[in-house]
């Protein structure tokens, strides 16, 4: 539902590296592009679901513990057949 026209009608070898921030309650910090796709509309869209998909779960008691915020950095990639793919 969230995914951009724009990756439909392109085809791009590369998509914007993310960073997202989560807090130990689930509640999102911050999201930043590290590196753009080359494409404004892509990298507003995989912001926009990583937005959307927010709160995530709260951190399991042993995590807690340990951090209070996780940071983490993904690449992302729409493919043109409608999917997205982050690692």
């Amino acid at each position: 539902m969230n995914f951009p026209d724009a990756a439909r009608r392109l085809n791009l070898s590369t998509g914007p590296l993310l960073e997202v921030s989560i807090r130990a309650d689930g509640s999102l910090r911050e999201v930043r592009i590290l590196r753009s796709s080359g494409n404004a509309e892509l990298d507003r869209a995989a912001r926009r679901i990583v937005e959307l998909a927010a709160p995530y779960p709260p951190f399991p008691a042993e995590l807690r513990r340990q951090v209070d915020l996780l940071r983490i950095e993904s690449p992302w990639r729409f493919d043109p057949g409608g999917r997205i793919r982050a690692r």
